[in-house]
């Protein structure tokens, strides 16, 4: 057990201190468009049944201010998501863990400064929906 630890930690250490860290998280602040995954009333976790898209996100990431990232594993059922659609057509998924926590589904954890971002993206969800929408919760 204690030798499985160690290898997963030396593993963990390996990669958070690869070469091509920090990723390319800035470059999310330049998505041409953001879809929302939501869930209401689903039946499980991990299969959000509605979505939004944004095509003009530019207030929406304006608020994406990042303190700090770091590599990390995390294990989530979330009950909802968003995707980054990038001017090259590259699309980048991550979890609102928590109102200051986006997990970028490269492994990579980002520290926001406020819960600005994720207030701006139940803002947006609970306008189309007409009702107050958490994307943190199975509404």
């Amino acid at each position: 057990m204690r030798l499985t630890n160690l290898l997963a930690s030396s593993l963990f250490l390996a990669a958070a201190c690869a070469p091509d860290w920090p990723p390319n998280y800035p470059k999310l602040k330049t998505a041409k468009s953001v879809t929302i995954f939501y869930s209401v009333e689903a039946a499980q976790r991990v299969h959000p049944n509605r979505q939004l898209a944004v095509s003009k996100p530019a207030k929406l990431l304006a608020l994406l201010d990042v303190e700090s990232a770091e590599k990390a594993a995390v294990g989530l059922a979330p009950w909802g998501w968003l995707e980054f659609e990038m001017p090259d057509g590259k699309r980048h998924r991550c979890t609102i863990v928590k109102p200051d926590l986006l997990n970028v589904w490269d492994g990579t954890i980002l520290n926001l400064k406020t819960r600005r971002f994720s207030d701006e993206v139940n803002a947006l969800l609970s306008a189309h929906e007409g009702r107050p929408i958490d994307v943190l919760a199975n509404n």
